[in-house]
């Protein structure tokens, strides 16, 4: 593993989101380079559809060549914290691969495969 990445759309806002974002770089800069990428939301007179698609494009635009997009979503797969470090651990014996923590916006994540 190179590094660890983190694609957000839009910045946080919140004191508490901004708190727990930087509480978790600090813990993973010790072992491992930490990237954040905010990218702008999607202009405002989108419609939610149009708004995921554009915004998902400019993701897709970010994501490098070894990068392992990993999109957090309320929907997804749940995991603890040790399956998340195991799944770390794993992705970190592997040196071609940079996990790619991904927040879509107020819409959720849209967009193709590159």
């Amino acid at each position: 593993m190179r590094k660890i990445s983190f694609i957000w759309i839009g910045k946080l806002k919140k004191g508490w989101w901004l708190d727990a974002a930087a509480h978790y770089v600090k813990r993973l800069t010790p072992h491992y380079p930490v990237q954040q990428i905010v990218l702008k939301d999607a202009p405002g007179h989108l419609p939610p559809e149009e708004k995921k698609l554009w915004e998902g494009k400019r993701i897709l635009e970010k994501l490098g060549p070894g990068d392992y997009p990993i999109v957090l979503d309320e929907h997804g797969k749940t995991m603890t914290s040790p399956q998340l470090s195991k799944m770390l651990i794993t992705w970190a014996e592997d040196p071609a691969t940079s996990p790619c923590f991904i927040v879509g916006g107020a819409f959720g994540v849209g967009g193709q495969k590159k």
